[in-house]
Parts: C-alpha cells; sequence; structure tokens
C-alpha cells in the first residue's frame, strides 16, 4: 500500500460580507393606531355636541351622567366652546358680510321706526313696546342680511340699528303728532306746509326730544338692546351654581 503523506489543512478563505444596501429590508411592521385618552375623547364629545347646537347646560348635564365632577364639567365645555366651537361660529369679519348686515340694521331701523311712527300718528298714543320689537327686528335683519354670521361685530351692528329705529320712531312720531296739532289748531294749508324732512323741524324735535323721553321709554329702549344684542350673538357661557 501507498503511504501518503497528511496533508495540513488548508486555512479557509473569509468571506466577503455585503454592503448595508444589498440586504434586503427588514418586513415593516403594521403601526397600531393610537387610542386617545380619555380626556382627549370626553373633549371630541363636548366639541361634536357644541357644534351640532346643543346648549352647553345639556351638554354639562351629560358629563354628569357619566361621572364626570359638575364643576369639571362646566370647566370642560367653556374651554372647549371658547377655544374651539366659537372661533369657528365667529366668521371673520368680511366686508361683504358687515356691509349687508348693516344694510340690513338701516332697512330694518327704518321700517320699524316709520310703522311706529305711524301707529302713534294714527292712534295718537305711542306704543312703547313697539320699541323693544325693533330691537328684535334689526336683531333677525342683521342676521338674515349676513348669510347668518354672528359675533361681536353683528350684535354691535344690531344693537346701533335698535337705537337708530327707536330714534328715526320718535323723530317719525314727533312730526305725525306735529302736523296734525298744526293742521287742529292753525289749518290745513298750514299743516300741508310742515315736512319730514324739514331742517326746522328736525331742529325742533332735537330741542325738545328731552322732554319725549319717559322713564318707561328707557325702559323699551333697554329691552331692545338686549334683544338686538342677543340674536346675533355666537354663544352663551354656562356658570357655576
Amino acid at each position: 500500500m501507498d503511504q501518503h503523506q497528511a496533508q495540513p489543512p488548508q486555512p479557509q478563505q473569509p468571506q466577503q460580507l455585503q454592503h448595508p444596501s444589498q440586504y434586503p429590508p427588514p418586513p415593516q411592521l403594521p403601526q397600531q393606531p393610537q387610542q386617545p385618552s380619555a380626556a382627549e375623547q370626553f373633549r371630541g364629545y363636548v366639541m361634536a355636541k357644541l357644534k351640532s347646537g346643543t346648549p352647553k347646560s345639556d351638554v354639562v348635564a351629560a358629563l354628569v351622567n357619566r361621572g364626570i365632577d359638575q364643576g369639571q364639567a362646566i370647566q370642560l365645555v367653556n374651554s372647549v366652546d371658547v377655544g374651539v366651537v366659537q372661533p369657528a361660529m365667529e366668521v371673520a369679519v368680511t366686508g361683504g358680510g358687515v356691509l349687508f348686515g348693516a344694510i340690513g340694521a338701516a332697512l330694518a331701523a327704518v321700517v320699524g321706526g316709520l310703522v311706529w311712527g305711524l301707529i302713534a300718528g294714527k292712534t295718537g298714543y305711542e306704543i312703547g313696546y313697539l320699541a323693544w320689537g325693533i330691537g328684535l327686528l334689526c336683531g333677525f335683519a342683521v342676521v338674515l342680511a349676513s348669510g347668518g354670521k354672528k359675533g361681536t361685530t353683528y350684535q354691535m351692528i344690531a344693537v346701533a340699528g335698535s337705537v337708530l329705529g327707536i330714534f328715526i320712531g320718535k323723530y317719525f312720531t314727533f312730526y305725525f303728532v306735529l302736523k296734525k296739532v298744526v293742521g287742529e289748531e292753525v289749518g290745513a294749508e298750514a299743516a300741508a306746509t310742515v315736512s319730514l324732512f324739514s331742517a326746522d323741524v328736525f331742529q325742533f324735535f332735537m330741542e325738545t326730544i328731552g322732554e319725549l323721553v319717559s322713564g318707561w321709554d328707557l325702559l323699551w329702549v333697554g329691552f331692545a338692546v338686549v334683544s338686538a344684542w342677543a340674536i346675533p350673538r355666537a354663544g352663551i357661557s354656562v356658570e357655576a351654581d
């Protein structure tokens, strides 16, 4: 037998490492959606309810029924209303919205004041609560004419319109009464010279306006201003007991 000389083991060649870019990307694990916290859920619930027109008192009651302290519920509702809902409802003041709102208030003031004056001239009585009606009319007119916009700007327009309407109503009442008195005491010919747009008649009215305003007038004016302010209001506050 041939004897073969044992061969020493040959050293292995080191394997060449691949560049990281040559490896296939690891499989992407599906990301689990983050669940909103309880506070975020309650806040979203309040926001949805307020935006849908639910009264704030009802939203507070619903939160209390869900186990939230009444004080915390009121604070949450008010914070969402002031921070999110009201700014969303408070439409940005644009020239068109303000212009149409002002036109609506002016028309309501003229129409309301004229009707008030005509009724006083025909009946001989000045019905004070019609001043309240002018405030309501101006408030609705601003909202309708501006396309449903609400907020502080439109509230001020409604209040200004109601005050203007009451002033116009007082002037129309003064004019019709003056014309009637002149006709009875001087004659129809003299009464025909009394003009609604006469500077003398308006000056006479301004000189005697203090005597034409009574305490009841101020009361009805107050109601008119409050109503005109309330109708274009964007939201109300809920106060804790």
